[in-house]
C-alpha cells in the first residue's frame, strides 16, 4: 500500500497541473474524459514499481476522484465499448484483440482488462508482443499473424510501428504516398482467424472483437458472416491511413458488417464501432435502436 499511496499522490499533483496548465483539459475532466496518449505513457512511467496492472488500476482510482474515466483507446473507444456492454448487461466481457499492438498505449481492451476481464491478445511484432507477456499474464498471447492461410509471411516493420503490416501493398502506399520508410522486412508465423478461434478461444468469437490489421480487415468480416456465433461487439479501423487527414473511409466493409446483422453504433472516424443489432433492440426493449440516455445503466 505504500507505493499505491504514494502513486496516488503523485499522480493528483500530476493531474490539478495539467488541469491548471490546460483549461480545456479541465472540461474534459469534469465533463466527459480525456484520451491524452501523453498523458497515459506519462503516468505510467510514474507507476512502474508497482507489480503487474497495480499501477493502472491505482492511477484509474486517482483520476476518478476527479471526474475523468482514464481512456486508452486512440479516440475514446474503449469508453464507447464500456457503454454499450453496460447496456447489453454484460460486466465482464471476453475479448480478441486483433493487431492488440500494446497492452496500454492506443488499446482497445486495457480498460476492460482492469475492470477484471480477460482475453486473447494476438499481436506479430516480436518485440511488442514480450509486453503483453508482461502486463497481461491473465490473457492469452499470441505471437501471430492473421493472414488467409496458415504459415509465415513477410511482416513489414515500418518507421511508425502502429503502420506495421503484412501487407506489401499497404506498406509501399505509406511509402509512396505517406512519405514512409519500411526498417526491415522480416518471416513471422500466421494463422487463419478460425484458426485462432479454435486453439484460443473454444472454437467461437468472445463477447468483444478489437481489428487493427493494417489492410487485411475483409479477412475478418469474411470470417465473422460465415460464423453462426458473432461477437457481440466489433470496432474495427475503416478509414486508409493519410498523415495530411485525408484517408478514405472505407463503406463497402461497414456495409458488408451491417449485412451481417450489426448496427452501427458510432464512428469515431478512424473506427467504427458496430453492436449486433438483435442484440441492442432486446436490451432496449424492442425501441428504436437509439441508446439509452445518460446514467442508464
Amino acid at each position: 500500500m505504500k507505493w499505491l499511496d504514494q502513486l496516488r499522490l503523485r499522480f493528483d499533483a500530476f493531474i490539478l497541473n495539467r488541469v491548471r496548465c490546460r483549461p480545456a483539459l479541465r472540461h474534459d475532466l469534469a465533463q466527459y474524459f480525456v484520451t491524452d496518449q501523453r498523458a497515459c505513457a506519462d503516468l505510467l512511467e510514474l507507476a512502474r514499481q508497482l507489480p503487474g496492472d497495480a499501477h493502472a488500476r491505482a492511477f484509474e482510482t486517482a483520476f476518478s476522484k476527479h471526474g475523468g474515466r482514464l481512456s486508452f483507446s486512440q479516440t475514446g473507444e474503449d469508453l464507447l465499448v464500456e457503454y454499450i456492454f453496460r447496456a447489453l448487461g454484460v460486466a465482464q466481457p471476453t475479448y480478441l484483440d486483433l493487431g492488440a499492438f500494446d497492452p496500454w498505449e492506443l488499446s482497445n481492451t486495457a480498460r476492460l482488462h482492469l475492470r477484471g476481464s480477460h482475453g486473447v491478445n494476438v499481436e506479430p511484432n516480436p518485440r511488442q508482443f514480450g509486453r503483453f507477456v508482461e502486463s497481461r499474464p491473465g490473457d492469452r498471447n499470441v505471437n501471430v499473424g492473421i493472414a488467409a492461410a496458415a504459415g509465415t509471411l513477410t511482416y513489414f516493420e515500418m518507421d511508425v510501428p502502429t503502420l506495421n503490416t503484412f501487407s506489401r501493398t499497404e506498406a509501399e502506399r505509406c511509402v509512396r504516398e505517406e512519405g514512409h520508410r519500411i526498417l526491415r522486412e522480416l518471416p513471422v508465423p500466421v494463422l487463419t482467424l478460425p484458426e485462432v478461434l479454435a486453439r484460443h478461444c473454444d472454437g467461437r468469437f468472445p463477447d468483444f472483437l478489437s481489428v487493427d490489421i493494417e489492410g487485411l480487415d475483409q479477412l475478418v468480416v469474411d470470417v465473422i458472416a460465415a460464423h453462426a456465433v458473432k461477437p457481440k461487439v466489433v470496432c474495427i479501423e475503416t478509414i486508409s491511413y493519410s498523415r495530411s487527414g485525408q484517408g478514405q473511409k472505407d463503406e463497402a466493409l461497414i456495409g458488408a458488417l451491417c449485412a451481417c446483422g450489426y448496427l452501427r453504433f458510432a464512428d469515431t472516424n478512424i473506427n467504427t464501432l458496430f453492436v449486433l443489432e438483435h442484440l441492442w433492440r432486446a436490451a432496449l426493449g424492442g425501441a428504436s435502436g437509439q441508446p439509452p440516455p445518460p446514467g442508464m445503466p
